[in-house]
């Protein structure tokens, strides 16, 4: 029996084995990773809580934590998620947190106040029989100590808040001489709310709020009373494009196809490519498929053709290493020699 034939028996017997085993261990591999996955996200979100701080009495930090979906889709109960998901798709973004606060008027109540501040009644006809102050009939008689029926009554109005913080409302005026004395002056009021959002390099976002009310052409800073910040655990998801451009090197053993060829060892130099990725971001997915590389066999001294179906990202598992993914390699030569071994890329 002839090497090639026999070689070719070899391959065939082998082969399908190996690929069984590679299915059965890549079976299990995926479901320890998606085990690990899933431990992993809920020990964050157990984690993740920052409690409200005050940094002084106009600003505050945001509690915030992550959550689930469904805890997060909960919390904006109350608003119209559809509508804004449908205003960020057309961003090209997602929706990932949602944030609110409370602020609370004190409110007051309170009788036998004096007016703020009094006006002097416009001139009228003093022939005018309703004036009450000119009276038309003879022996009666008409008093008035507090002005009431000279004065217009003014009763200024405020909103005050914690802190000591009284915002202007407007006020009420009585005028006793008509028919319907009472006017009400309400002033316009701008209510301004400023939110700074923070990432850290976890990726985690922090917020810092301050609102102010504008009213009567002064702002008046308001004390935040509660603040809170829910936001969706990033989940890994596939991308069917992504591309990825690495460098890489490749090592493993070189088995020939011909006889005049001896089984050696490989080590190559790799330029790569990958379409898509699985992971939770799009810049360093956990993990990247088909990558497709072409490079330099040092050992054979050839070229050859190459590529790496699966590879992980290893900055999953150790946090210092980012975007340097291994993976099981399968190459050919221009010699026709077949390689079988692993690759070490670094995306960039």
């Amino acid at each position: 029996m002839s090497f090639k034939k026999y070689f070719a028996q070899y391959v065939a017997k082998y082969g399908i084995i190996t690929l069984i085993v590679l299915l059965v261990v890549g079976g299990f591999g995926t479901m320890i990773f998606l085990h690990c996955e899933s431990a992993k996200r809920q020990e964050a979100m157990e984690n993740s809580l920052v409690d409200m701080k005050r940094l002084n009495d106009d600003i505050v930090r945001n509690q915030s934590k992550y959550v689930s979906k469904e805890d997060l889709e909960k919390f904006g109960e109350d608003l119209d998620l559809d509508a804004i998901r449908d205003d960020l798709k057309s961003l090209g973004a997602d929706l990932t947190g949602i944030s609110k606060f409370l602020t609370s008027s004190l409110g007051y109540n309170q009788s036998g106040l004096p007016s703020t501040w009094t006006k002097p009644k416009e001139p009228t006809d003093p022939t005018d029989p309703t004036d009450p102050t000119d009276p038309t009939e003879p022996g009666q008689c008409y008093t008035d100590p507090y002005g009431y029926l000279t004065n217009t009554q003014v009763l200024g109005l405020h909103e005050p808040f914690s802190g000591d913080v009284n915002v202007p409302l407007g006020d009420v005026s009585f005028e006793a001489w008509k028919e319907k004395p009472w006017s009400i002056h309400i002033l316009p009021r701008d209510y301004m709310v400023s939110t700074v959002l923070g990432q850290d390099k976890d990726g985690r976002h922090h917020i810092y709020n301050k609102f102010t009310i504008k009213a009567d052409g002064k702002e008046y800073p308001i004390r935040i009373d509660e603040a809170e910040f829910v936001e969706q655990y990033p989940e890994s998801s596939w991308e069917w494009w992504n591309p990825k451009v690495a460098m890489g090197l490749g090592g493993g053993v070189s088995v020939p196809t011909h006889e005049y060829y001896e089984i050696d060892g490989s080590f190559t130099v790799n330029a790569l490519f990958s379409p898509f990725s699985y992971g939770e971001t799009r810049v360093k997915p956990s993990w990247i498929f088909a990558q497709v590389g072409v490079g330099y066999d040092a050992v054979r001294q050839s070229f050859n053709a190459s590529i790496t179906p699966a590879a992980y990202n290893l900055g999953s598992a150790v946090s210092i290493i980012n975007n340097t993914y291994v993976g099981p390699t399968v190459g050919i030569d221009h010699h026709r020699n077949v390689t079988v071994g692993s690759t070490l890329s670094v995306t960039f």
